[in-house]
């Protein structure tokens, strides 16, 4: 089975009841979401709760659904014209499908970095200060604050401090996605979905993420979509396994690489299929 590091999750033991918990200690609730391109159905019937202040992962082989399902999480997948979902996903107990939601308001509040680090073509500074500078900040004390905030919590601080008026594409790829970071968290939003984050990195710059996303965790809910199952076991606290559209398995994440409940969950783990 998996390498499993222990981790201990900020206010949760390792083995979490997830069926327990209070509406507290849930960031987000899915029910019954089905998703459809056209006639071709890529979600079934996916419920599972997030729990705050944790590392969510999902995994599984390509084309299982994983990423499509992260996009639902802040309404990604609105952008393609094909897409039919029903079902709920609950932010803090409100349907973020809604038809009275606000979908920009929304993705302030879940915010989201992609496979590969997309840094704006500004420099360092105003790649930070971007979100902030829509949601009509413009006091400069409060944007340094936050600046130098956002690439600390993001460890880049030390890196960049001294050259932020300078290009943001001049950074190496792994420092771009710790900037798209800092960019992502500089609002604080209450969910932090990352999707495959460390994919086009060197194993150095992926260390330095992985190091990063266990210290995001104090203060956001953060949920990856991963292909490698060794980082998975290395950051998360839960995991769920997808295969085909449908979630096979979800428990606390030494459970499932240890002592997997389904079968088809063992098979892909040991690599079997995949």
């Amino acid at each position: 089975m998996i390498s499993i590091r222990p981790t201990t999750p900020l206010g949760f033991n390792n083995q979490l009841d997830l069926s327990q918990l209070s509406d507290e200690q849930k960031a987000l609730e899915i029910k019954n979401l089905n998703l459809f391109y056209g006639d071709k159905q890529a979600l079934s019937d996916i419920s599972m709760v997030i729990p705050k202040g944790q590392v969510t992962a999902f995994i599984g082989p390509s084309g299982c659904g994983k990423s499509t399902l992260l996009r639902c999480i802040n309404r990604m997948n609105d952008l393609v014209d094909t897409c039919k979902i029903n079902g709920e996903i609950n932010l803090n107990g409100n349907n973020i499908y809604d038809t009275n939601v606000d979908v920009a308001a929304l993705r302030r509040r879940i915010g989201m970095v992609f496979q590969r680090p997309n840094p704006f073509p500004k420099t360092i500074y105003e790649n930070v200060v971007y979100g902030l500078r829509i949601m009509g900040e413009k006091n400069p004390r409060v944007l340094n604050e936050i600046v130098e905030e956002s690439l600390k919590s993001a460890a880049l601080w030390d890196e960049v401090k001294d050259r932020l008026d300078e290009s943001a594409l001049r950074l190496s790829g792994g420092q771009q996605q710790r900037l798209v970071i800092a960019r992502a968290i500089a609002i604080q939003p209450e969910v932090l979905l990352l999707d495959e984050p460390t994919s086009a990195l060197d194993p150095i710059s992926t260390l330095t993420i992985e190091e990063l996303i266990n210290h995001l965790k104090k203060k956001f809910t953060v949920v990856i979509v991963t292909h490698n199952m060794q980082q998975a076991a290395r950051v998360s606290d839960q995991t769920a396994f997808m295969y085909m559209g449908k979630l096979i398995e979800y428990s606390d994440t030494n459970s499932l690489f240890t002592t997997p409940v389904k079968k088809q969950t063992e098979d892909y783990i040991t690599g079997r299929y995949g």
